[in-house]
């Protein structure tokens, strides 16, 4: 059932848009939605219409659900109990952004006052689900993109949030020098632990450099003590996976007990991979489809197989073809003897 909501969160109103199953069982999975930065609608944008009456709050969430939601989230929640959230920013300067402090410029340079009031609404949007059903919610996932993604960097390492929510999944986002000195690391101020974590990122992205991400992998695996347990595999020819804290590919564990995949997306733009709409001029995306890898360190599901699955072909012998190796060797043995 789709369902829109206006909160007001410390004398300010933010919308949402909200999905659950027809019946939900009991600790249903929870999964916020966080868009990237939008400009503000047009007059008689048909989405402000279609938002019964609260269009202008919505319309950042209206816009990821129209191009996302149909084609590709809710095949993945299909059959699944999961309460799925589309949350949107507020206008700063003639656009829609989330109070990151990422490093962003100009437009969406947001304050801290913002940041703490986008910080509440996530918590008030799980209480939403927490209130509207006699039982206690499951995990509690976020997903970004671009300045979404690295809301959801921030959000999963917050102090405020650190106990309610489970995992990230972040596509062209990051965690800039200033921000990592706000999230702390693992060790000394209890933030990002038992934190799991899919981000991804192009290599051609031209909105957030490629460095920026790998700065962040090397920044997480180093403030969580996961440096010497990091792995790489590469699950088809254009990802690259940088592994730390997952057991079944790294010897050891991260010592705070945060996992993390790092999908690095050769020639990939600043899309999310899987997804079919791409906007333009955001660069080419990938086949892989990156809510089942998100899947696979969320819940220790299998890496996504691909037609284009980079990895040595399975070789089929047959029990009458390991007989004639054996004859033709003792012929061999025989004739030299």
């Amino acid at each position: 059932m789709r369902k829109e909501h206006v909160l007001n969160v410390r004398g300010r109103l933010r919308a949402l848009i909200s999905y659950t199953p027809p019946q939900v069982h009991p600790r249903p999975d929870v999964f916020l939605l966080l868009h990237g930065s939008t400009s503000t609608p047009g007059p008689g944008d048909p989405l402000v219409v279609h938002g019964e009456g609260n269009g202008e709050l919505l319309y950042p969430a209206l816009r990821f659900e129209r191009n996302y939601e149909t084609e590709y989230f809710e095949p993945h929640r299909r059959g699944r109990n999961i309460i799925q959230m589309y949350l949107a920013a507020t206008q700063h300067n003639g656009w829609y952004c989330w109070g990151n402090g990422g490093g962003a410029s100009g437009s969406c340079d947001h304050g801290e006052d913002v940041y703490a009031n986008d910080e509440k609404f996530v918590s008030d949007a799980i209480h939403l689900v927490n209130r509207s059903f006699p039982f206690d919610i499951g995990r509690v996932f976020i997903f970004g993109s671009s300045g979404g993604g690295t809301m959801a960097w921030r959000l999963g390492c917050s102090p405020f949030l650190a106990e309610r929510i489970d995992g990230i999944g972040v596509v062209g986002g990051f965690l800039s020098p200033q921000l990592r000195q706000k999230v702390g690391t693992g060790r000394s101020s209890q933030t990002c632990s038992d934190l799991l974590v899919a981000m991804f990122h192009g290599t051609m992205d031209e909105y957030v450099p490629i460095a920026l991400a790998d700065e962040t992998f090397d920044w997480f695996a180093g403030a969580h003590l996961c440096n010497d347990t990091t792995a790489t595999i590469y699950v088809q020819h254009d990802v690259e996976v940088r592994l730390a804290g997952v057991p079944e590919y790294n010897p050891g564990t991260c010592s705070s007990g945060s996992q993390l995949g790092y999908f690095r997306i050769d020639g990939g733009g600043h899309t999310i991979p899987g997804a079919p709409h791409v906007w333009d001029g955001l660069g080419p995306t990938s086949t892989l489809d990156s809510m089942a890898a998100m899947r696979f360190i969320w819940f220790g599901e299998d890496l996504p197989e691909t037609e284009n699955n980079f990895a040595c072909p399975s070789v089929q012998v047959s029990q009458s073809a390991v007989a004639l190796v054996l004859v033709v060797w003792l012929w061999f043995r025989l004739v030299l003897l």
